[in-house]
This record gives structure tokens, C-alpha cells and sequence, in this order.
């Protein structure tokens, strides 16, 4: 016995609640007694975790910032100076667009044990770097100093001492 065509209307004469997804879902025919009835099957969605990628470090420190040419010259010459006197391989530089979304991760995840935060970030790398200038993160330290090193002027030479100071520290 087939039903044929149904009314629209005639679906909610009962109160019926009737209700289709939006997402993806399998439709199968059943057949009771000679009646065509509908039964709809909704795919369950398994979320997989997904690997966060943290930048290959192999050096023991690592410069995060915006950081030039010029930058880079006036580390070089900061990083060869005794008492540091750390050869070019000892040290590397990653630019901000490279670094992950989680500051704890990304310590947790990456070789190098002194990290120093240069200059100006974005507003979710502040909101999780330490308070401190100078922090120990698990069995890293952490050095956050909110200029570049080639901003500063002659009468900023305290800034400038600071920074020596700390990366002595460290």
C-alpha cells in the first residue's frame, strides 16, 4: 500500500517536530508493512587533534622579532663581545610571522634554552610573555626587552647597558 504524494501540511497535524541537519548526512529507505518511510542518519563528526609545527631551532639562542639587517649586525657584534663571545652558529634569529600562536608550546617544543624577545610584538605574544624582563621558563630563560637594539639613541645609553646586562644574565 503506497501512501503516494503527502501534503506538506498534513506532516504537522500531529505536532510533530520534524527536523533535517544541515550538516552532511546519509538518507536510507525502509519499508514497513508497504509504507515508504525515510530514516536519516547523521554522520558523527571525530575531531582529530592537530600537531601544532614549532620552527626548527639547532642553536642554544634564539632572537624573535622584527629583525633587520642592521639588527642583526648589532647583535652579532653584542653576541661576539667577551664576556659572551658566541660564534655565529651559537645563536639564530626568528622573524614573528614564524612563531606559534602558544609561548609555552613553542618553549616546551623547541631546542634553544635562552630566548630573547626583541621590539614590538603582537597583542597575543604579549598577553603571554612573562612580566619580567628576565624569566625561567621550565629549563629556559627568557629575556623580554621592548626595543630594538638599533632604536635606541646615544640618550637612551641606560636601555642600551640594561640589554648588556641581561644578556650577560642570561
Amino acid at each position: 500500500m503506497s501512501l503516494g504524494q503527502v501534503n506538506l501540511s498534513e506532516l504537522f497535524q500531529f505536532d510533530e517536530l520534524y527536523w533535517i541537519p544541515s550538516e552532511k548526512v546519509e538518507v536510507a529507505a525502509v519499508h514497513f508493512e508497504g509504507v515508504e518511510v525515510l530514516v536519516i542518519k547523521q554522520e558523527e563528526k571525530v575531531l582529530e587533534p592537530v600537531a601544532i609545527q614549532f620552527p626548527v631551532i639547532s642553536t642554544t639562542w634564539v632572537v624573535i622579532g622584527q629583525i633587520s639587517e642592521k639588527e642583526r649586525l648589532i647583535l652579532k657584534q653584542a653576541f661576539s663581545a667577551a664576556p659572551l663571545s658566541l660564534k655565529e652558529t651559537d645563536w639564530s634569529t626568528l622573524d614573528l610571522r614564524e612563531f606559534p600562536s602558544d609561548f609555552t608550546a613553542f618553549i616546551q617544543n623547541t631546542q634553544a634554552k635562552k630566548y630573547i624577545f626583541l621590539g614590538e610584538h603582537t597583542e597575543n605574544i604579549k598577553s603571554q610573555l612573562p612580566p619580567n624582563a628576565y624569566s625561567e621558563i621550565f629549563d629556559s630563560k627568557v629575556l623580554v626587552f621592548p626595543r630594538l637594539i638599533s632604536s635606541l639613541n646615544e640618550s637612551e645609553k641606560q636601555l642600551k647597558v640594561a640589554f648588556w646586562n641581561h644578556l650577560k644574565a642570561l
